[in-house]
């Protein structure tokens, strides 16, 4: 078994795209228990980044953080201490950029997978992903020679 460098910001897109193929047998059984993987390290992302916002976030009376509006999505926000703004900025983009050692099964029938299997139209940050995912499954074929 093989491990592959995933930056925690993409862990979710690469999860997504995996979803949306339709495998079965031998593809399958790869994609999931690489979204096992995947699942593992971005449940661990959560929860560091938990911290960071009791860390960075006005508090109530209570000393919970303030929720401000949510996002476009429906994602809850926070309302950030100004006071540790740079502080914050400078903590996320290091816990996105922070990578992680995915497992992947065998790196040849992931890289087919993607290759071959992804049958609908990538744009924009997905597209960017899906190419980041093929350059580490193939850097790391090319140590394996």
């Amino acid at each position: 078994m093989a491990k592959i460098d995933i930056k925690n910001a993409y862990l979710p897109i690469i999860y997504g795209i995996l979803d949306e193929l339709e495998l079965s047998g031998r593809d399958s059984r790869q994609r999931v228990k690489f979204q096992q993987e995947i699942e593992k390290q971005h449940k661990e992302y959560n929860e560091d980044r938990d911290r960071l916002v009791q860390e960075v976030a006005l508090k109530d009376k209570d000393g919970n953080p303030v929720e401000g509006e949510p996002t476009e999505d429906g994602s809850a926000t926070f309302k950030l201490d100004p006071s540790k703004r740079e502080y914050m900025e400078t903590e996320e983009k290091l816990l996105n950029n922070e990578e992680n050692e995915i497992k992947v099964i065998d790196l040849h029938v992931m890289k087919r997978i993607l290759e071959d299997e992804v049958n609908f139209k990538l744009k924009g940050t997905r597209a960017f992903v899906h190419s980041y995912l093929l350059d580490q499954i193939e850097k790391e074929i090319e140590k394996e020679k």
